[in-house]
Parts: structure tokens; sequence; C-alpha cells
């Protein structure tokens, strides 16, 4: 098996059989890495909230510079959520687009509250970044973002 890797992009795998004294050229295509986000909504009260994720770190290097998040509104603690004393963590996978901007955002798994994905998802696709540059020009890239509400 051949791993290709550089900092800011995905790992590429590709299996090759050879003989011994046999050689083969191969070319592995790279992919621009995923980038993550996670921020936590606190409010008074008593707590039964999940744990909460930890945050991710990426690697960047080379000619990728990678999306930077410069204007963020926490998203707002649910009064259905507070009411019943609960906490949890909602994951989002949204795109950064060429401008920053957020250009499609989607809650991943169950979410505690269906009311908890809400508030996640109208506050992320408020979210401005300095996009994404592969090469000093702005490419679209994935990103995962965590939303962990607690209360204190």
């Amino acid at each position: 098996m051949i791993v290709a890797s550089a900092p800011g992009f995905s790992n590429s795998a590709t299996t090759i059989s050879l003989a011994p004294g046999m050689s083969v050229p191969t070319k592995q295509w790279l992919y621009l890495g995923q980038i993550a986000e996670s921020v936590t909504v606190r409010v008074p009260g008593t707590a039964r909230a999940l744990p909460a994720a930890p945050p991710q770190r990426i690697r960047v290097g080379g000619m990728v510079q990678a999306a930077r998040l410069i204007n963020k509104i926490d998203p707002e603690y649910p009064q259905s959520a507070r009411d019943q004393g609960i906490g949890g963590s909602v994951l989002i996978q949204a795109v950064i687009g060429k401008s920053g901007n957020i250009l499609d955002a989607r809650v991943l798994g169950d979410p505690p509250s269906p009311d908890f994905a809400s508030a996640a998802l109208a506050a992320v696709r408020t979210w401005q970044y300095e996009p994404t540059r592969l090469n000093g020009e702005p490419v679209e890239v994935l990103t995962t973002i965590s939303v962990n509400f607690s209360l204190n």
C-alpha cells in the first residue's frame, strides 16, 4: 500500500501488487482536508448535560492557508431545554464557500433535542470565515462544528 500525505490535505492510499524487480509509475491525488470549530453555550441552571467533545486540531502547511473564523454569533439556548434542565451537543457539517460564507449546513447524527439543532443551525449559518486558500486562490472546504449547550 502506498500512502501519500501533505499538511493541509487528506491522506491518499493506493494498493499495488508488485513482483520482485518490478516498478510501476503511480500518481496520488491529494484533496483538501477538513477543519473543525467548537462553541459552548452556557446558561445558569441545573446541569444534566452531556460532556463536551474535545476540539480538533488541524494541520496546515505548504500552499494551503486554512479558513479562519472572523465573525461568530453564539446560538441562543432554547427555552424549552432550559425549562427541562437539559443540555447536549449538536454536531454540524458545513461547507465554507470561496467568499467565506456558510453555503450548506446540516446536523450530523441525532441531536439531544430538535430545538438544539434549530438554534445551532440558525447561528452557524450566520458565521463568516476568511476562506481557505489553495495556492493563493479561495476554495470551498468542508468543516465540522460542535455546538455544546450547557447549564451551569
